[in-house]
């Protein structure tokens, strides 16, 4: 059933991007901020042809650290730009459990594949705003040498300025 449903997913998101796109409204660079598990932090896309663009995403927040990179299929419209994704990314992050300087550490690799839109703004057209959903299958290692494998819905936002 689980595979019935990711085909399914898979085929939605590849007609939704379509593989030829109305160059109307192509943007080649953006940077931004992303926050779709497990890219969560700044952004940089850059879409080097019509229908594939690249991301590449990294944050640190205090003791936490985020990187990772994504390839989109994109479908162009003309206030709107539809985009099917697969992504990987870390998540590092340590926290202290004593007074003696004894850290806990855990580190977490994942991957997912989803689908988003991006919308423009009228009056700001360099600027997209995008909501995503997608699935992603994560490890967790920990500092006692224990691994735990989970798969998860994740849902997402995103801003990013385009450069023209």
């Amino acid at each position: 059933m689980k595979w019935i449903i990711w085909v399914l997913f898979l085929l939605s998101g590849m007609i939704a991007s379509g593989y030829a796109a109305e160059q109307s409204t192509m943007r080649n660079l953006g940077v931004g901020f992303q926050a779709t598990y497990p890219n969560v932090g700044m952004s940089v896309r850059y879409n080097f042809h019509p229908i594939v663009g690249v991301q590449g995403v990294v944050g640190a927040f205090g003791d936490v650290y985020t990187a990772g990179a994504r390839v989109n299929l994109i479908r162009h419209r003309q206030n709107h730009q539809a985009m099917f994704y697969g992504s990987f990314g870390t998540f590092q992050y340590k926290r202290e459990i004593d007074p003696y300087m004894n850290y806990y550490r855990s580190s977490t690799n994942a991957a997912g594949l989803g689908f988003g839109v991006e919308w423009f703004i009228r009056k700001i057209p360099e600027l997209g705003l995008g909501l995503e959903v997608g699935f992603f299958r994560k490890e967790d290692r920990y500092s006692n040498h224990s691994i735990s494998i989970s798969t998860s819905m994740t849902v997402g936002a995103a801003v990013h300025y385009y450069f023209e």
